[in-house]
């Protein structure tokens, strides 16, 4: 569907937010496509899809303190709450109970009893639960309910029919909002491949073509538009038009799949950390829900914990601030994003709370703050090197009572401090920090009110996410406004939004008076979603004005001291904005891109020192955007 307007917009910064829209995100390395499922009988692990091995992530029993299981199935996340449900059977019980399971621990509660014997579980978009009985069930066999996730109360839709052998798994696509459910197992003959329309109950068969399987005990949809099957030690990949292809064999018997992350930017994903425990967590910025972890582990060391991490924007590598049994101060260690193995770099020699990376695409410098209780230079701010985490001390930062926070701003290419608990303004500081200057500026706070901040990050959105230590999650404006956004699962004390680059660099980008080409770069997503938000950066002239702008086509020609790389009718993203020091970067909100289309996008920018048309352009990034 085509977008309301043109998006040619060339007036007031409040019309140009109107104009431009994508996601942000969070993902891993690239590619990488990891689900949760259950492995029967009563584990939770958590695989890696993307490689060949498919390896086990994590792998966690089961059940609770009054719950005896036997066996669980049935596997769905709530696109909402983010809540983990499944159909857990316990001993001496003949039907499944509905339950919610902690992804990190295995923790099982209680929803409700369940009336009939349910095989399958999918949430639609809205955050409708549907689930499906197969031939085990003696009043509704191959049948389709919804189900009321709070008491486990269900509701008859349809009987789908089957064949004579059981095996349902069922998964919801939210390309065409289509149930898609496989059932059957043997041999082709036995199984129904088929669509089913939730709002007319249309069904519609879909021949199998290609590798054959046995049975289907779980299936998930993949954002590309595939599915991924399992089956006992093996998992499938599956297209909505039929076609079966082996992923590869693994040590698990997978019944229920949820894909939890998939390559894709998807904006909301944060990496977070606690000192609590050596988990390393993704946890989803809008409901403040775990989605999946892993342990953090370090040869020879004890890892009880993590004070801060942060990612390296040029590399991606995840930095972190680990606490270890074997001594008081934080050692700086490169982590692993899918296994959580963590590789030291050195002992910090004091303790650091937090620290976050400043710089673009072409050089970072990480920065690291102390705690306000450390035993030298308290609440000061350190450059960090990366090769043996030798500090070097920057400056003092504003004395607001426990807890420190930093986080560095794309938009304004300054680090926030959030310090302190109690009254705003005075025992709580918010403030803005210029390394170039050498500067530190008062944020007036409003809005809600936070507690101790033990955390903060970067959204693409423009805004900052801050926890606190009542395990909340707010976001922060520029301009010091706090708005709460939802309760956490698990304590936090580090956080950072999961980047992953966007697009593909076309065109050429020709040398400024620096001496270097100012090449574009995106994090966020590539998915035309409403609501969504992308970050674009370049690195121009340092403190020159410039301009962003986008269109549809590529093209090449010369353009003031550069090449004009964009065509096809240009929409420019206003206001110019201003590099600090050699970034600049804009945040572009999204439902003015069409799923399916390519987007090029460039930046133009003053370069006086360069004599002649005294202007350049950076090179283009190609971005083909999703649903």
């Amino acid at each position: 569907m085509k977008p309301p307007f043109p998006c040619k917009w060339r007036g007031p910064t409040s019309h140009m937010l109107a104009c431009a829209l994508v996601m942000l995100a969070a993902a891993a390395p690239l590619g990488a496509q990891v689900a949760v499922a259950v492995d029967f009988p009563d584990r939770l692990i958590t695989v890696d899809l993307s490689r060949p091995s498919q390896p086990i992530l994590r792998s966690i029993g089961i059940g609770g303190p009054t719950i005896d299981t036997h066996y669980a199935f049935g596997l769905a996340r709530h696109p909402g709450s983010g809540k983990l449900f499944a159909l857990v059977s316990v001993e001496g019980m003949w039907l499944p109970r509905l339950m919610t399971l902690d992804p990190c621990v295995g923790t099982a509660t209680e929803t409700g009893s369940l009336p009939v014997y349910l095989e399958a579980l999918a949430f639609d978009a809205s955050g409708t639960l549907w689930a499906v009985t197969d031939s085990v069930e003696l009043v509704y066999p191959d049948s389709l309910f919804r189900v009321d996730t709070s008491d486990g109360e269900v509701t008859f839709v349809t009987d789908l029919g089957g064949v004579a052998e059981s095996g349902e798994a069922i998964a919801y696509n939210p390309i065409d909002g289509l149930l898609y459910r496989l059932s059957g197992w043997i041999d082709s003959a036995n199984r129904v491949f088929e669509t089913v329309d939730l709002e007319t109950l249309e069904r519609t068969g879909i021949v199998l073509k290609g590798d054959d399987f046995v049975s289907a005990n779980g299936l998930a949809h993949l954002a590309d538009g595939r599915f991924v099957v399992g089956e006992p030690w093996h998992f499938w990949s599956l297209t909505a038009d039929g076609i079966v292809k082996s992923l590869a064999d693994g040590d698990y018997v997978p019944y229920g799949i949820v894909i939890v992350e998939d390559g894709e930017a998807r904006g909301t994903t944060l990496v977070a950390v606690s000192s609590d425990a050596p988990i390393l967590r993704r946890v989803d910025a809008q409901n403040g829900s775990t989605i999946w972890c892993v342990a953090i582990t370090m040869a020879g060391w004890n890892v009880t914990g993590a004070t801060g991490i942060a990612q390296d924007p040029v590399d991606r590598a995840l930095y972190a601030l680990l606490t270890v049994s074997e001594t008081t101060t934080t050692q700086l260690a490169v982590v692993d994003l899918l296994t959580g193995e963590a590789t030291r770099i050195g002992d910090t020699r004091s303790r650091l709370e937090e620290i976050t990376f400043l710089g673009g695409k072409h050089g970072s410098t990480l920065y690291g703050v102390s705690a306000d209780g450390a035993p030298t230079s308290p609440e000061w701010l350190f450059t960090i090197e990366r090769d043996d985490a030798t500090l070097t001390p920057v400056m003092a930062l504003g004395d607001g009572t426990d807890g420190e926070s930093i986080s560095f701003h794309s938009l304004d290419g300054q680090i926030y401090h959030a310090s302190g608990v109690g009254v705003p303004d005075v025992d709580r500081v918010f403030e803005r920090i210029d390394v170039v200057a050498a500067t530190v500026a008062d944020v007036p706070l409003s809005g809600a009110l936070y507690s101790e901040a033990t955390a903060m990050a970067y959204l693409a959105s423009g805004d900052l996410v801050l926890a606190d230590s009542t395990d909340r999650l707010y976001t922060i404006t520029q301009s010091g406004e706090v708005t709460f956004v939802a309760d956490l699962d698990t304590s936090v004390s580090g956080l950072v939004l999961l980047r992953r680059g966007v697009g593909e660099n076309v065109c050429i980008a020709t040398p400024s008076s620096t001496g270097a080409p100012a090449s574009m770069s995106a994090f966020g997503s590539d998915r035309a979603r409403p609501g969504d938000a992308l970050t674009l950066t370049a690195e121009p002239v340092p403190d020159q004005t410039g301009l962003f702008f986008f269109g549809p086509s590529e093209r090449q020609i010369p353009f003031g001291l550069g090449y004009l790389c964009v065509g096809g009718g240009v929409t420019r993203v206003f206001p110019p904005v201003r590099a600090s020091g050699r970034t600049v970067s804009v945040a572009v909100l999204g439902s003015a891109f069409v799923p399916g289309e390519t987007t090029y996008f460039q930046y133009w920018f003053r370069d006086p020192a360069a004599g002649g048309a005294a202007f350049n352009t950076s090179d283009a990034l190609r971005v083909t955007f999703k649903f």
